[in-house]
């Protein structure tokens, strides 16, 4: 029976291996499992808390770009707002200024009237001085003081009229 295998020698070893892979099923591939699964696991949780971090990270991104966009609209209206105002403070002052400067005007206008009216009267008054020298002169005689003014109003009035 040398040809033939021993059975007793192939028993030995079929039983040694099955007693071998038990022992390794218990101690070994059970725990290499477990880490591997563990590994797998950690690995899966991850993965999982990359993406959920890119999904807040673009959410962020949207809410801080929508958000600067909402700035830049407060930043251009409140621009406009302060070029209105600005507007209406200059269209107030011009208004002030021409006010002021039709205030001026008047003001200058009455004081030059009264200027001329007290030119005139003093005009009259030397008028009325120089008549009344120039007349007692030539009429070389002695009028009284209302006969010579009355002279001179009509002479006046003549002057004006002509």
């Amino acid at each position: 029976m040398d040809g033939f295998p021993n059975f007793s020698a192939i028993i030995v070893q079929v039983s040694g291996f099955l007693i071998l892979y038990l022992v390794l099923r218990q101690f070994f591939f059970g725990p290499v499992g477990e880490i591997l699964d563990e590994r797998q696991r950690v690995e899966r949780e991850r993965l999982e808390d990359a993406e959920a971090q890119r999904k807040k990270m673009h959410a962020a991104r949207e809410e801080y770009e929508h958000r600067i966009a909402e700035i830049e609209e407060e930043a251009r209206e409140k621009i406009q707002e302060a070029m209105r105002q600005a507007n209406l403070a200059k269209d107030d002052m011009l208004e002030q200024a021409r006010a002021q400067s039709e205030k001026i005007v008047a003001k200058g206008q009455k004081d030059l009237q009264q200027e001329i009216s007290k030119a005139q009267a003093s005009i009259r008054d030397e008028i009325i001085d120089v008549s009344l020298l120039a007349a007692s002169k030539i009429i070389e005689k002695n009028l009284d003081k209302a006969a010579h003014l009355a002279l001179i109003d009509k002479a006046l009035e003549e002057v004006q009229a002509g």
